[in-house]
């Protein structure tokens, strides 16, 4: 496949033409009655309905927040690059302090719900004042290699005006060295697409060799373009020139520009994870959808995309956790969020919508505390409260259900309501089950009892 990517900027017929691939993928999906990005034995990873339905939050509060006040990414966290090692999770990201310094820092957990910040961080830090990449490093991609224990980062570094590629290596993906030679993917000469910029990267391995997809452009977001480049070694870069022009399409998902975010293997293609702006500039409207392609060269924008609809546009797919969940991350302002999704018919996914560690006396808990849930393509909802009395409580908890068609407009009539059971001096719990037949639904939990309660919880587990 090496050869067809460097020969199809030769003028050498790459085998497997657009059209070919197209009515390959169309085929697949027809045959196997596949309405979103499953392709069946090519990716049972993929959760049928996708195209859809939508992740959902797992709780109300991001699982990876922003560090206090003062610290290396008290204003930011994002552009997160995630590895699995040995069942735990590293998940790099992006941090950036109060004077817009981004650098990149590392947390750590097993089950993508409880992570620990690397105390050294940030692991990689801005070069020098007047180097390339001395203003900031940010929006890499990490591999790591079992075989001889090595961590390999692709990273866009910011200076002298120009953002640019460069390389850096780790034992252990805690202490890394940059390559002294970098940048390894430098921004071309005008009048070249990526004489400005040449950043964000996105590095997959096939057979023996690397490819990366870069955010090019030659000013403003406007000019955005998708560059190739390839490496034996993931040091020494070739380019490849712009891929995917045709992809640009006014009225679509991506009519502004759209960024690669990541890179999977689905048998013999590769899936691009991509977010998609229907205007110009960054602050338009995002979706997110997936794009296919076996030669790096020819890419089939799904029909069905996109995917997630301008709903929760996500940065990480992980797909190894759990056979009957595929879990997301998004980021932003106040951290990371983590994101579920049934994978197929029969699934159920447990869904936090409300946390408290206390509840007064007399009191009710508010919708603003609760996180929303959304039953589009949900057929099955179960909600369950729980919550710590005090020794002496004498009555109970009463968890009210509230309902909306837009998800900002909650009716103030309960869609149904049930009280906890009460156990003085221990956790009542109590599980009711609930028709879907609305669009969103929120929890107020009132506290009956004259003491407060504590640990107050309740859980929506819902399922297709």
């Amino acid at each position: 496949m090496a050869a067809l990517i460097f020969g199809a900027y030769q003028g050498v017929r790459v085998t497997r033409s657009l059209s070919e691939l197209q009515r390959q993928v169309d085929t697949q999906a027809e045959t196997l009655g596949h309405s979103a990005i499953s392709l069946a034995n090519l990716a049972s990873i993929i959760a049928p309905g996708l195209s859809t339905g939508e992740f959902h939050k797992y709780r109300r509060d991001p699982v990876l927040p922003v560090g206090p006040p003062g610290s290396w990414d008290e204003k930011y966290i994002g552009n997160l690059s995630i590895v699995r090692k040995m069942g735990t999770y590293y998940l790099f990201y992006e941090g950036m302090n109060a004077e817009d310094v981004a650098q990149i820092g590392l947390a750590t957990s097993t089950d993508l719900i409880n992570w620990t910040k690397e105390p050294t961080n940030p692991v990689l830090t801005v070069g020098p004042a007047g180097t390339w990449d001395g203003d900031t490093v940010e929006d890499m991609t990490i591999i790591y290699f079992p075989r001889d224990g090595e961590w390999k980062m692709w990273y866009e570094g910011e200076g002298l005006s120009r953002s640019q590629v460069g390389l850096a290596t780790s034992p252990d993906g805690i202490s890394w060295t940059k390559y002294p030679g970098n940048p390894v993917v430098p921004v071309g000469t005008a009048p070249d697409f990526d004489w400005a910029v040449a950043c964000d990267p996105a590095v997959i391995m096939k057979g023996d060799s690397y490819y990366m997809i870069y955010r090019a452009a030659t000013g403003a977001p406007a000019t955005i373009k998708q560059g190739l480049a390839t490496s034996p070694d993931g040091v020494t870069w070739t380019k490849q020139g712009e891929i995917m022009p045709d992809l640009y399409k006014a009225g679509t998902w991506k009519a502004g520009f759209f960024v690669v975010e990541d890179l999977y293997h689905l048998g013999d293609y590769i899936l691009a994870l991509v977010n998609g702006f229907g205007d110009v500039g960054w602050a338009a409207p995002r979706w997110t959808g997936f794009l296919l392609t076996t030669d790096f060269i020819n890419w089939v924008d799904l029909t069905w995309n996109p995917v997630l609809n301008g709903k929760t546009p996500v940065e990480v797919l992980i797909l190894d956790h759990d056979p009957d969940i595929i879990y997301a991350l998004s980021s932003g302002y106040s951290g990371v969020w983590l994101h579920v999704l049934p994978r197929k018919e029969g699934s159920l996914v447990a869904i936090e919508m409300l946390s408290l560690t206390t509840l007064a006396a007399g009191t009710t808990s508010t919708l603003a505390d609760c996180l929303k849930v959304s039953l589009d393509q949900i057929e099955r909802l179960a909600i369950t409260i729980e919550s710590t009395y005090h020794a002496s409580a004498s009555a109970g908890t009463v968890v009210h259900v509230r309902s909306s068609n837009d998800g900002v407009n909650f009716v103030t009539a309960d869609l149904y309501y049930s009280e906890n059971d009460l156990v003085p001096g221990g956790v009542g719990r109590k599980t009711i089950t609930i028709e879907p037949d609305v669009r969103f639904l929120k929890v107020l939990v009132e506290n009956l009892d004259a003491n407060p309660i504590t640990n107050v919880k309740v859980t929506a587990t819902i399922g297709n």
